[in-house]
């Protein structure tokens, strides 16, 4: 399987021996090639079973490895992040309780800089599962990313009153997000 070895083959590109450079540079074309074809393949899929989580959920994936694997960028990464972002959205039309996708549009979002998207999914999240840390912390990060220094603080005051389920790892990020004092209040 040589998308695992991705990295190394990067590398290899800029080899100084011929063959080297032409055998990286074609495994990665035709790892894209595969990439891009499983894609079309899956997206005609969604289109012929659009109310099928299953397929939708193994197309939503395909396009984040996609993404993730360093393959793409720029533009073409962007209009990918936009494309998951359509798909995700379908997915909350077609099961409005899946946290996992809620998470999914926070990250993906984020790493656009499209704060507004992961501002209302963090919302959706609290308001179905109030009690979850990392709901609350996927919330606070927003606000840290985004630098919304007011929001941050009135997030904090929510997290003061709510009954929220803290682990251990859960208070030590807050505690690193806010300091010492922020365990004493909950």
């Amino acid at each position: 399987e040589p998308a695992q070895y991705l990295d190394l083959l990067k590398v290899a590109r800029l080899n100084e021996d011929v063959e080297v450079t032409h055998y990286a540079t074609t495994t990665i074309i035709e790892i894209q090639r595969d990439f891009e074809l499983e894609i079309q393949h899956k997206s005609s899929m969604v289109k012929s079973h659009p109310s099928d989580l299953i397929i939708l959920d193994d197309y939503i994936d395909t396009l984040n490895r996609y993404i993730n694997s360093g393959l793409i960028e720029g533009h073409l990464l962007v209009k990918q992040r936009m494309l998951i972002m359509q798909m995700l959205l379908k997915r909350i039309e077609l099961d409005p309780y899946n946290k996992e996708t809620y998470f999914k549009i926070i990250e993906n979002d984020s790493v656009i800089h499209r704060y507004a998207g992961a501002e209302k999914a963090f919302q959706a999240l609290i308001e179905n599962w109030p009690e979850d840390e990392n709901a609350w912390l996927a919330g606070i990060r927003i606000y840290m990313e985004s630098n919304n220094k007011q929001q941050k603080e009135n997030i904090l005051e929510r997290i003061k009153i709510m009954p929220i389920k803290w682990s251990s790892t859960g208070k030590e990020r807050l505690k690193f997000l806010y300091g010492e004092d922020i365990l004493k209040m909950l």
